[in-house]
């Protein structure tokens, strides 16, 4: 089956709808930070194990991972209106 998506226009509404491998309609939905968690957890890194890490060099525990998922998903869909 070939991969790809479309546009539908309802209501003044853009939606897009994948077809082909759900995979990809995750992926191309996903911003920067959602890749990187993603990537990271793949290698063992973790908002737990971070903050442990910070706290054995006696560094406060906060990781503030949330704040900066939500500011690299924010910058990647600047990136792609952008283009």
């Amino acid at each position: 089956m070939a991969l790809g998506y479309v546009d539908c226009v309802e209501d003044g509404v853009t939606t897009r709808h994948y077809y082909g491998n759900p995979q990809d309609a995750r992926k191309a939905k996903e911003g920067l930070g959602d890749w990187m968690e993603r990537n990271l957890k793949k290698i063992g890194v973790t908002e737990n194990r971070y903050q442990e890490a910070k706290a054995m060099m006696g560094l406060k525990k906060s990781c503030n991972c949330s704040a900066r998922k939500k500011w690299l998903n924010d910058v990647s869909a600047w990136w792609r209106q952008s283009r």
